[in-house]
This record gives C-alpha cells, sequence and structure tokens, in this order.
C-alpha cells in the first residue's frame, strides 16, 4: 500500500504537478482569449496617460501598491509555513 501511495506521490509532486500547471495555464489562456497578452499593455499605456484623479494617486501607483501588498504577505507566510513545517532549514 505505501508502494501505491509513494507512486502516486512522486508523480503528484513531480512532473505531473507541472505539466497539470502548464496545460491549465494553457487552457485558461485559450479560453480567455489571451487576456494577459492584451491586458497587461493596455494597463501600462494608460496609466501613464492618466496621471493622477482626484484623490491624487495615478492608476499606476494604485496597482503597484495592491500588488505589492499581496506579494510581500505571500512572502512572508509561505516562509513563515515553510519554517514551521519543516524547520530551519526549509529557509535555505
Amino acid at each position: 500500500m505505501t508502494e501505491i501511495l509513494e507512486r502516486i506521490s512522486s508523480f503528484v509532486w513531480g512532473g505531473g504537478l507541472i505539466f497539470l500547471l502548464l496545460f491549465t495555464g494553457a487552457v485558461y489562456t485559450i479560453k480567455l482569449r489571451f487576456i494577459q497578452f492584451s491586458t497587461i499593455p493596455y494597463l501600462l499605456k494608460n496609466a501613464r496617460k492618466n496621471q493622477k484623479d482626484n484623490n491624487g494617486l495615478s492608476q499606476w501607483k494604485t496597482v503597484c501598491m495592491s500588488l505589492g501588498t499581496a506579494m510581500g504577505t505571500g512572502n512572508i507566510t509561505g516562509v513563515a509555513a515553510a519554517i514551521a513545517l519543516g524547520g530551519p532549514g526549509a529557509v535555505f
């Protein structure tokens, strides 16, 4: 029984997971009509046009702040979880 679980685990956390992530990304890219290639340049172009609105913050600054907050929190939480589960060696 443990051999079967080890094989499933090695498949899921090895090449299987990479394939699943790439396949899912390709499906959503096609289904959403390549939205990542059309939306990001549009946001970058329009962020420079509309420098400030009435509150004094541009769209670009707002996007950067929200992304920075989300990524920063994820990095801190991820490191804390790795240390809690794997010990101090998990950081390295």
